[in-house]
């Protein structure tokens, strides 16, 4: 069973900037791109064996979650969709780590 978290938001900076800010974000935290579309603003990607880890996943071990994030050009604002997806176990929980994923591409997205 795969849980899924989704973010979709509009943010106050370029879509390019934010493209670009992404892109510096997942080489710092050493994530793989495993395909990034400029001319679309989008990236599908792996990260590291424990990125968005919480206290609860930490206990389930390294885990790797696969994400995709596009970008809307809405003139100098843009829009945000974010997907992460995975399971920790065999119930298929998450222990939010999923959630934690997402909110850190939209951190990278903002430059932060």
């Amino acid at each position: 069973m795969v849980v899924k978290q989704e973010i979709r938001k509009t943010i106050s900076i370029s879509a390019l900037t934010a493209y670009k800010n992404l892109l510096a974000g997942i080489k710092k935290e050493d994530w793989e791109i495993i395909y990034k579309e400029k001319e679309d603003f989008e990236v599908f990607g792996m990260t590291s064996a424990f990125g968005g880890s919480t206290l609860l996943s930490i206990g389930e071990g390294a885990r790797y979650v696969p994400f995709f994030a596009r970008l809307f050009p809405k003139g100098s604002k843009c829009e945000v969709l974010i997907i992460a997806g995975g399971s920790e176990n065999w119930l298929g929980w998450d222990f939010g780590r999923n959630k934690k994923v997402v909110e850190k591409i939209l951190d990278m997205c903002l430059g932060k």
